[in-house]
C-alpha cells in the first residue's frame, strides 16, 4: 500500500503549512489524495482558506485521476469545512452533506488522523465534530426552526 492511500492516514502527508503552500504551486507533482488529506489536516488547524484552495487542487487532481469516488467524499469534506452558521430561509447546508454521507459506504473521519469509517454513522454526528476541532458553532435546523 502506499504511504498517500486513503486508508493510511496516521499522519499529516507533508512537513508543514509551507509545504502545503508549495503543493498548491505544483499540485501535478502530488496525487490527489496527499492533497485531500493535506486540506483535511490543514481545515483541522484551522486554516479554513488554505484548506479550501488545497480541497480545490485535490480534487482537479482527481478529476485528472479519474478517481471518482475519492473525488465525492473530498466534496462531502469541503461542505462540512464550508458549513457556516445561515441565514432562516437558506437551504440548510447539513442536509445536503447528510444526503451525500448516505450515497458513500466509507469516509475519511473529519476529526484526525482521518481514519475511514462507515459513512452513515457521520449523519447528525458530523457538525459536532467538524464544530469541535473549530471551535465554529454549527447550529442544526431545528434549533434555526425554533429561532425563526
Amino acid at each position: 500500500m502506499r504511504s498517500w492511500d486513503s486508508e493510511h492516514t496516521s499522519r499529516a502527508p507533508l512537513g508543514s503549512r509551507l509545504s502545503w503552500r508549495l503543493a498548491l504551486l505544483v499540485p501535478g507533482f502530488f496525487p490527489g489524495a496527499v492533497l485531500h488529506h493535506a486540506a483535511l489536516w490543514v481545515s483541522a488547524s484551522g486554516a479554513r482558506d488554505l484548506a479550501r484552495r488545497l480541497f480545490e487542487a485535490a480534487a482537479q487532481r482527481y478529476r485528472h485521476e479519474l478517481r471518482i469516488e475519492p473525488l465525492v467524499r473530498l466534496r462531502i469534506h469541503q461542505r462540512m469545512v464550508g458549513a457556516m452558521p445561515h441565514c432562516p430561509g437558506d437551504p440548510d447546508p447539513a442536509l445536503e452533506i447528510e444526503r451525500g454521507l448516505l450515497t458513500l459506504e466509507r469516509i475519511e473521519s473529519p476529526r484526525p488522523p482521518f481514519a475511514m469509517v462507515d459513512a452513515r454513522s457521520l449523519v447528525a454526528t458530523w457538525p459536532s465534530l467538524v464544530a469541535a476541532r473549530e471551535g465554529v458553532p454549527i447550529p442544526d435546523s431545528s434549533q434555526q426552526l425554533r429561532a425563526a
